[in-house]
C-alpha cells in the first residue's frame, strides 16, 4: 500500500514539474498574453532523457514511472531516451542545451552527476544556471 502511495505522489510531483517546465520560457512575453486557441497539452509524446545507459538505476526509475506518467498525461506516450557517456556529462549537456523548455522533454539526473560535472572543467554547460530543478523522484 505504501509503495502505491509513494509512486502516486512521485507521479504527481513529476507531472507538476512537467507542467512547470512547459509553462516556463526564456523568451520575454507581454503580460496577460492569451494562449493560442486550440493548443492542447500534451499533443505529442514526452521525452524523458536519462544521461546513463539502459539498465542503470536512473533508467530503471524512469521506466518504472513512465506508465503512471502516461496515465496522468491522458495516455500520451513517455519515451525514455538514453544519452550515456562522460560520467553523465553528455546527457546533462543535452538536457541543458538541446531540450526546449516547452514541457515535451525533461531529464532525470541524480545529484551526484550534477555535482561531478560542476567540478569538471568546461563541460559545456553550467549546472546551476542551465538546468532548472523541478522535482525529486526519490529522496531520503
Amino acid at each position: 500500500m505504501l509503495r502505491k502511495v509513494s509512486i502516486g505522489i512521485l507521479c504527481i510531483l513529476l507531472v507538476t514539474a512537467l507542467v512547470l517546465v512547459g509553462c516556463s520560457s526564456s523568451a520575454p512575453t507581454a503580460p496577460n498574453t492569451p494562449a493560442p486557441a486550440g493548443d492542447k497539452f500534451p499533443s505529442r509524446p514526452i521525452e524523458g532523457v536519462v544521461p546513463y545507459s539502459a539498465g542503470s538505476a536512473v533508467d530503471n526509475n524512469l521506466r518504472a514511472l513512465a506508465p503512471s506518467l502516461e496515465r496522468a498525461l491522458g495516455g500520451q506516450k513517455v519515451m525514455v531516451t538514453n544519452k550515456p557517456g562522460a560520467s553523465a556529462g553528455i546527457g546533462c549537456n543535452y538536457i541543458a542545451k538541446s531540450v526546449k523548455p516547452d514541457g515535451y522533454a525533461f531529464g532525470l539526473v541524480n545529484i551526484a552527476s550534477l555535482t561531478a560535472t560542476a567540478t569538471m572543467t568546461d563541460v559545456g554547460f553550467d549546472p546551476i544556471k542551465d538546468i532548472k530543478w523541478i522535482g525529486c523522484t526519490g529522496c531520503l
